[in-house]
């Protein structure tokens, strides 16, 4: 089952941290003050549609476009991704 989303055709899971990979998966969290943090402490996101430079590292932070859609796994992952882009890379 899917949960529908509240918003439009497309959404953007914005400021998340990356805290592992797992088989061919980023565990993330919100940022503190972004709607998802309300929805779940941590998204799985599938490695897909993602440009190989630079390549994600753990403490970066990423921004995925999706289809607005959520499944109800725990953790839960979005459905549909289009981009996943680092906004912000780590120190480390």
């Amino acid at each position: 089952e899917i949960m529908p989303s509240l918003v439009g055709s497309e959404m953007c899971i914005r400021d998340r941290e990356i805290i592992e990979f797992d088989n061919g998966a980023m565990l993330v969290e919100p940022l503190e003050g972004y709607s998802e943090a309300e929805y779940a402490q941590r998204i799985r996101v599938v490695i897909q549609n993602m440009p190989g430079s630079p390549e994600p590292r753990v403490g970066d932070v990423i921004e995925v476009t999706y289809s607005g859609i959520m499944t109800e796994e725990s953790p839960p992952s979005p459905t549909g991704v289009e981009k996943i882009v680092v906004v912000e890379r780590t120190q480390n």
